[in-house]
């Protein structure tokens, strides 16, 4: 619901006229009060900062509205402190929604869960200074075809999983991505990551049936499980810096090649699985250990694949690089290496296989 926002700027005054005392209400609307300051100021401050919210933003200008929309379309919440807004619900009617940079002169900071959840929308710009893009905040938006993000923004758990008619995401700096963010999006085709992201958390792009290839940036540590299973990768081309991949994080039968980095530590079960694998790579040095549940003697439990089981050469590439049986000192020593990126404990004990 929107709710009023009642400043404590002046005292309340008590006049006393023959006798008779006079009181002040002080449930008054924070938009009111301000608009009255605005009338003596010169320019237009919500002017300029429509304009900022247009900023960056791709395609034709002259086609796409950039004029943010009313806060009559949004129900919304401030915090206690009145200093943030989190939008709660979308209940306009336009298709290309600009998410207004502040509601009665207080910045919006949060999408809320399940704000824009399965609404007709065709874009969104979403503009700086929104913190948290909440869960499922924007899934199933099946007409969705345009989504500008701000930087620093935390993207929640499937905030846009299957938005079905999203083709291109580029996301921006400081961006930290939740698990399923853009799982089931069935015609994404391009993703650009920041040259700062360190996680690709679980499912984050898992059945994304037309994203072929991606380019990872040279800050990527840690490619979590499932995080591309059923993209149709043909080449798993793993820079040098990862230092972790989960388990079945590529799944793919359209994988034809695998290239693993010397700074890989640390590999999950059935990591990489494709029944058309015919040329695998290992830079030397490579030697990660166990991060799954079961014992192995070297790659060939984590890179599978019918092919695999009938090519000598390529068995002896896996076995090459000696896996040893996850002691309890690894196991130890995986959860110290996690907790060291940030890791929580129930992200830990739910995501790794570990426990």
């Amino acid at each position: 619901m929107k709710k009023k926002i009642i400043p404590v700027i002046a005292a309340a005054l008590m006049l006393l006229t023959c006798g008779t005392a006079f009181s002040v209400d002080f449930s008054i609307d924070f938009k009111e009060i301000k608009e009255s300051v605005k009338k003596e100021m010169k320019g237009n401050k919500s002017g300029t900062k429509q304009g900022e919210a247009g900023k960056g933003t791709a395609g034709n200008a002259a086609a796409v509205n950039t004029e943010p929309n009313s806060e009559d379309d949004f129900d919304w919440e401030a915090n206690k402190d009145l200093t943030e807004i989190t939008i709660e619900r979308y209940k306009g009617t336009r298709t290309d929604v600009v998410i207004p940079v502040t509601i009665q002169d207080v910045p919006v900071t949060q999408i809320g869960e399940r704000a824009f959840q399965e609404k007709i929308i065709t874009s969104v710009v979403i503009p700086e200074g929104v913190k948290v893009i909440g869960n499922e905040a924007f899934s199933r938006c099946h007409q969705l075809v345009s989504v500008t993000l701000p930087q620093n923004v935390s993207i929640g758990a499937s905030a846009f999983g299957d938005c079905s008619s999203l083709k291109s995401v580029v996301i921006p700096k400081g961006c930290q991505l939740g698990e399923l963010a853009f799982s089931d999006c069935y015609n994404l085709e391009s993703v650009t990551l920041p040259d700062d992201l360190k996680i690709i958390p679980d499912n984050c792009f898992s059945d994304c049936k037309k994203l072929a290839s991606i380019k990872f940036p040279s800050s990527l540590k840690f490619i979590v499980k499932c995080a591309f299973n059923g993209c149709p990768f043909t080449s798993v081309d793993i820079p040098e810096g990862v230092e972790y991949i989960g388990d079945g994080a590529f799944k793919s039968n359209a994988i034809t090649s695998v290239s693993l980095p010397k700074s890989l530590k640390w590999v999950g079960t059935d990591m990489i699985k494709g029944d058309n694998i015919a040329d695998i790579k290992i830079a030397e040095g490579c030697v990660p250990k166990n991060a799954g549940s079961e014992s192995s003697e070297d790659l060939r439990d984590f890179v599978k694949g019918a092919a695999i089981d009938k090519s000598i050469k390529l068995q002896k590439v896996l076995a090459s690089v000696k896996v040893p049986k996850r002691s309890y000192e690894d196991k130890t020593a995986l959860i110290k290496f996690l907790k060291g990126y940030g890791f929580s404990d129930s992200y830990i004990s739910d995501k790794f296989d570990i426990y």
